[in-house]
């Protein structure tokens, strides 16, 4: 994986994009040294989704499972939705 640096990139942001775009190759930005951001191929953002989609079940089951072993009943997301304004 190619590591640039974020003033480069903004530099020769054309290029950047096109690499990534059509060149398929993942770019991490660095700022100071230190990884920022990455800028991927808009194919892999299904992928992204889904391991999000995973981890954010997984946290959720753990909590509710935390709260299970408290003693609490955890509030269900059709009972909190009802509260907000969505």
């Amino acid at each position: 994986m190619t590591h640039l640096d974020i003033s480069a990139a903004r530099r020769e942001l054309y290029d950047t994009v096109n690499r990534v775009a059509y060149g398929k190759e993942s770019i991490v930005l660095r700022r100071h040294g230190k990884d920022i951001a990455v800028m991927v191929p808009v194919e892999y953002l299904p992928f992204l989704e889904e391991i999000e989609n995973r981890l954010d079940l997984k946290a959720a089951e753990a909590a509710e499972a935390e709260a299970a072993a408290k003693g609490e009943t955890p509030i269900r997301w059709e009972e909190a939705r009802s509260t907000l304004d969505l």
